[in-house]
């Protein structure tokens, strides 16, 4: 077994012949609005794909402050931190 390539295979090589007249005549053109039609294509799974973005992140800021609201609760604190600074220097 010869490890080296052959190179009498490769692509450009191969004479692939006269083409096959069915299917030449099989060709179309294509319709005037394609491109139109492609870039709509595309608009609309980048926008479903930032409405996911969106949904996914807006769920997830609206968990996270679900869950510093509860261990706040828990946890016997009465007001956000924020708050609790800007009553702190209102008490000064």
């Amino acid at each position: 077994m010869n490890d080296t390539p052959d190179d009498s295979n490769s692509p450009d090589d191969i004479d692939a012949g006269e083409p096959i007249q069915e299917l030449l005549d099989l060709e179309e053109e294509p319709q005037g609005d394609l491109l139109g039609r492609v870039v709509r294509g595309i608009e609309r799974r980048v926008f479903a794909a930032d409405a996911i973005d969106f949904t996914w992140s807006g769920l997830g800021e609206f968990l996270r402050e679900l869950w510093n609201t509860v261990a706040g609760s828990l946890s016997g604190e009465a007001a956000p931190p924020e708050k609790k600074d800007k009553e702190e220097e209102s008490d000064r």
